[in-house]
């Protein structure tokens, strides 16, 4: 899968350096944003996710995934996709947030 043009906002802890998931993003073409706006297109959720920032993402329609999912859009980096990551929250269930 081809990241290039995606922009992504992380919330929460996902089990690896934010730097180096940062940096993974931009090496592949994607953009990192430190808020969620309309323009997003993945907010990625780990451990403790920003309330707000799951809020405004389930109101913009934004497609909302796990470490652990995020980690599988790159095969390549098998210390990725391989982590057991931290992130266990079902978005569905904001209710819990």
């Amino acid at each position: 899968m081809s990241i290039e043009g995606l922009t992504f906002t992380i919330t929460g802890t996902l089990g690896v350096d934010r730097v180096k998931v940062h940096d993974l993003i931009r090496e592949h073409g994607g953009i990192v944003r430190p808020n969620v706006t309309k323009k997003n297109d993945y907010l990625v959720v780990g451990e403790a996710p920003g309330a707000r920032k799951v809020k405004k993402a389930l109101a913009y329609g934004i497609r909302i995934i796990s470490g652990y999912e995020f980690g599988k859009m790159f095969p390549e980096y098998r210390e990725l996709s391989e982590l057991e990551w931290a992130s266990k929250i079902d978005p569905t269930a904001v209710d819990e947030i």
